[in-house]
C-alpha cells in the first residue's frame, strides 16, 4: 500500500499538518527547526537523512570527497601558477553546498521513487527543491506543494553582516558581497595586482 509522504521544514510547518502524523503517512523534516520533544512523542517523524548510516553514510562521504578533491585539484593546475584563481576561495562553499546536495539526492533515491503520493512544504529548502525538481524532469517524479503551509520568506537564512547563512549550515550566499563603491573595488583591484607581483 503506498503511503503519503509529507517533507516539511519547520515545526510551525508540522503544527500545519498536525493531524496528518499517523502510521498511515510518512513524515519527513528537513532542518533541525523542531521541537525535539514532539519527535520524541512522535514516531511517525523522521529526519530526511537518517538512513544515512554505515556503509551507505561511508560511500557518500567518499563521493564527497571524490567530487571535492577533483574540484581542489582542477583549481591547483592553472597554467600560470602565479594567476589568482576565485574558485579557491569558493572551496568551503561549495564542500557545504556539495555536502547538501548529495544528502538530498540519497534521500530522494531511497525514500520518494516508490510511487506513494509526496507533498512538500512550501518553505522547503531551495536547494532540495532544485534536486527535486531535477528528479521530476528526469525521472517523472510528481509532488505536489502543501497548500494549508503559509510561506515564509527568507525562512532558511540567517543574516551576519551582508552574508546570509542557512540556519542548519546547509549553505552559505556569498553573493550579497559586491562592491558599490567605485573606490573600494578599485583599492581591492590594485591590491590584487599588488599581490599577483
Amino acid at each position: 500500500m503506498n503511503k503519503n509522504i509529507y517533507i516539511i521544514e519547520t515545526n510551525d510547518d508540522l503544527l500545519s499538518i498536525k493531524d496528518k502524523i499517523n502510521d498511515r503517512n510518512k513524515i519527513f523534516l528537513l532542518s533541525s527547526d523542531f521541537n525535539f520533544e514532539e519527535i520524541k512523542i512522535n514516531k511517525d517523524l523522521k529526519f530526511y537523512d537518517e538512513k544515512l548510516i554505515g556503509k551507505k553514510s561511508l560511500f557518500l562521504s567518499n563521493q564527497i570527497h571524490n567530487i571535492y578533491s577533483a574540484f581542489f585539484k582542477s583549481c591547483l593546475n592553472t597554467s600560470n601558477k602565479s594567476s589568482y584563481n576565485p574558485g579557491m576561495v569558493f572551496q568551503g562553499s561549495i564542500r557545504i553546498l556539495l555536502c547538501t546536495l548529495l544528502k538530498y539526492d540519497f534521500f530522494i533515491k531511497n525514500e520518494l521513487l516508490k510511487g506513494d503520493k509526496i507533498y512538500v512544504s512550501p518553505n522547503a529548502n531551495k536547494f532540495f527543491l532544485s534536486v527535486l525538481n531535477d528528479y521530476r524532469t528526469k525521472h517523472g517524479l510528481q509532488y505536489s506543494i502543501i497548500k494549508t503551509i503559509n510561506q515564509i520568506e527568507d525562512i532558511n537564512n540567517k543574516f551576519i553582516g551582508k552574508i546570509s547563512f542557512d540556519k542548519d549550515g546547509r549553505f552559505r550566499n556569498l553573493s550579497s558581497i559586491n562592491f558599490k563603491n567605485k573606490f573600494s573595488h578599485n583599492l581591492f583591484n590594485l591590491l590584487f595586482k599588488l599581490i599577483k607581483i
